[in-house]
């Protein structure tokens, strides 16, 4: 009896001692399985972290990739939508707000005309997978300025259509410079003809305003002769005035220069303009205070400023008021130099706008024939580009005209 119940207590102790072994490598079991849980979830979240941070740096250098660059960058997806850009905000070129962009199909905002451009260059750009650019103008606060536009897809590393790349540059500086240059050719050739002929011509003009004086001497008295001989000698007159403006073009450049007082020019512009006019011609003006030396030659500009006074009259043939202002502009305000700003406006009949960009070609003129050579303003943007000045004319028909010239000052 005794045998058998220590037999059962053995079975007894054996069964608790597998059983305990078995709890021990459950236990054990557990604990790996909790410590490589606990590690895969460390890991995990150092994935999500690690990625979040490159998502944070990409985004970071995109963004500085897209403020960084002096062009404007508009992202869309592949239906047209705004998903990002970089919009300076000295340079509005699509005329819209940054809150109004993202989320929104380029043809609810834009305006018409660029929005259709834009169309048709995009499905251009998927037809034939490579980029493809248009040009537009939009015009801001007065100021119409010219666009060029490059579109591109962004395809991801399969290829698959992610949407499009704008990049928008602001062409209106260039067309400036080009407009400059073609000018200053124009010049160029003018004062290559003048110096070939003018010299020559005035020889010739010499002669028959000699004659002409000898013989106006010898018709004195004469009613029918003298008037003749008269309008020969006016004539002739006002062709050696054609013939100085021509030499003025072919010695541009030469000769000494010297500082000046642009506000003296300008007063003593005032002074002969005052003697030469009809008293139903009023001129005012406006010293600007502050430094006011500019290098060059002086009667160069006070021609300048004569030739636009001689115009304001000539724009007023029933009187009116020409205004001069002087005004020192200081490098802070967004010029890369100091400048003295010379302003000539008058009250008189103003330029249409379909040809005020052709007033400065040579010999364009509105007035009547024999009235005017076109080398008037000319002869003026020659000047000013001759001190490496800059001239600008605002206008409208019917309400006068605004010359603006502004000069390099010097210390």
């Amino acid at each position: 009896m005794n045998e058998a119940i220590t037999a059962v207590g053995d079975k007894a102790w054996i069964m608790v001692g597998l059983i305990l072994c078995v709890l021990v490598i459950l236990a054990v079991r557990n604990y790996w399985l909790a410590r490589k849980l606990n590690s895969m979830v460390r890991s995990n979240e150092q994935a999500k972290t690690k990625q979040a941070h490159l998502f944070q740096a990409r985004e970071t250098l995109r963004s500085s990739v897209l403020e960084s660059i002096d062009d404007q960058v508009y992202l869309l997806d592949p239906i047209g939508r705004f998903l990002d850009f970089s919009q300076h905000q000295d340079m509005p070129t699509l005329e819209v707000g940054a809150v109004d962009y993202v989320g929104k199909p380029y043809e609810d905002i834009l305006p018409e005309e660029v929005s259709q451009l834009l169309g048709e260059t995009i499905t251009q750009v998927n037809a034939t997978a490579t980029a493809s650019q248009f040009e537009y103008d939009l015009t801001a606060e007065g100021v119409k300025r010219n666009f060029s536009a490059k579109v591109s897809q962004s395809l991801d590393g399969k290829g698959e259509l992610l949407g499009f790349t704008i990049v928008i540059r602001d062409m209106s500086d260039e067309a400036e410079k080009e407009r400059q240059l073609r000018h200053l050719q124009q010049l160029d050739s003018i004062g290559k003809l003048a110096g070939g002929i003018a010299h020559d011509f005035n020889n010739l003009l010499g002669g028959i305003i000699g004659a002409a004086d000898i013989l106006l001497l010898e018709v004195k008295g004469d009613k029918e002769k003298e008037p003749v001989v008269g309008l020969i000698l006016e004539t002739a007159k006002g062709a050696v005035d054609l013939t100085q403006q021509l030499l003025d073009f072919s010695r541009k450049g030469q000769g000494e220069t010297e500082k000046f007082s642009v506000n003296k020019i300008v007063a003593s512009t005032i002074s002969l303009l005052r003697h030469s006019f009809d008293d139903e011609i009023e001129i005012q003006f406006e010293y600007g205070e502050g430094d006011d030396m500019v290098e060059g030659n002086p009667l160069q500009i006070q021609n300048a400023l004569v030739n636009l006074g001689v115009n304001a009259r000539d724009a007023m043939p029933g009187g009116g008021v020409i205004r001069f202002e002087t005004l020192v502009l200081e490098s802070e305000q967004g010029r890369p130099e100091r400048q003295i700003q010379i302003r000539v406006s008058d009250t008189g009949t103003g330029i249409p706008e379909e040809i005020r960009d052709e007033i400065f070609e040579p010999f364009f003129t509105t007035k009547a024939a024999g009235k005017g050579t076109g080398l008037g303003l000319l002869a003026v943007y020659g000047a000013v580009m001759e001190h490496k000045g800059e001239l600008e004319c605002e206008s409208e028909a019917g309400k006068g005209a605004v010359f603006i010239m502004r000069l390099p000052l010097v210390a």
